[in-house]
């Protein structure tokens, strides 16, 4: 079973990837709005940006 990054939402990070992934989440707000992971609390923020820049990046690379 995949960790709970969103525990307000109970938002795992294959479903953070998934939506940058499938559903071309680019930001930090489009990943609220995507999955609601960060609309609680607030204290897994910094996780789902880190989990952003890294699949972008690793899309990035694919990519070339």
């Amino acid at each position: 079973m995949d960790e709970h990054v969103c525990r307000c939402y109970l938002v795992t990070k294959q479903e953070i990837v998934d939506a940058i992934t499938n559903d071309n989440v680019r930001t930090i707000e489009e990943l609220k709005s995507a999955t609601l992971a960060g609309c609680g609390c607030g204290k897994c923020e910094l996780m789902c940006k880190h989990i952003l820049k890294t699949t972008l990046s690793d899309q990035l690379q694919i990519d070339e």
